[in-house]
């Protein structure tokens, strides 16, 4: 019985971080990143879709008159479990930071100990330009953990987005954004302590084992 309720409440507080996630992504605007699926049995890959909001853009780079974003992309922040792994779509370059990338006007939470997971739209072409009434998908990326159970994470994102009827440089203005999907959580502290307790003891049955045969 108590199996069955810790494997209960796991899936509880699982879905309660998948429903924040969405509502999350439900909310905002501009390059959305929408958790895919998680995949394989460790190392893990872990699958992200980016869309583009409808009347908003990426450039390679940016032109005036966009007062702050010198560059366009989106970061997922502190990816636990890293393992150099990932794959984009041509036209974006993949780099990883312990602190940013990080869009102006956008303060996500990002601890310095873990490595945060960034890709920038580079071209070609020029640019992509989403449409005037519905999303563009800008295609899956992915990357790869140690770790396969999922947590909430933040993402951030740095766009252009038009403003006016006509579609020129001058009506476009910086779109940068902040929300939740889902990435790759630490194990719990408990698994870790059963982990550190039961090693030694399958050590010394496999040792005790071998003696015996001997």
């Amino acid at each position: 019985m108590r199996v069955v309720s810790r494997i209960a409440s796991r899936l509880v507080a699982l879905t309660a971080v998948a429903f924040l996630a969405v509502a999350a992504q439900t909310a905002r605007a501009d390059i959305a990143v929408d958790f895919v699926s998680v995949t394989g049995s460790g190392p893990f890959t872990w699958t992200y879709d980016a869309t583009l909001a409808p009347r908003s853009e990426v450039e390679a780079p940016p032109v005036l008159p966009r007062p702050a974003n010198t560059l366009n992309f989106f970061t997922i922040y502190d990816f636990n479990g890293f393992t150099g792994v990932e794959t984009h779509p041509m036209g974006w370059a993949f780099s990883s930071a312990l602190v940013g990338l990080t869009p102006a006007g956008q303060a996500p939470a990002d601890s310095p100990a873990v490595l945060n997971l960034t890709w920038s739209y580079v071209g070609p072409p020029t640019e992509i330009e989403g449409s005037l009434t519905t999303t563009t998908d800008l295609g899956l990326f992915t990357a790869e953990s140690i770790y396969g159970n999922p947590t909430s994470v933040v993402t951030a994102a740095a766009s252009e987005r038009q403003i006016g009827a006509a579609d020129t440089e001058a009506l476009e203005v910086d779109a940068n954004n902040s929300s939740l999907t889902l990435g790759p959580g630490t194990p719990e502290p408990m698994s870790l302590t059963l982990l550190c307790i039961g090693a030694p003891v399958l050590g010394a049955y496999v040792l005790r084992r071998r003696m015996a045969r001997a």
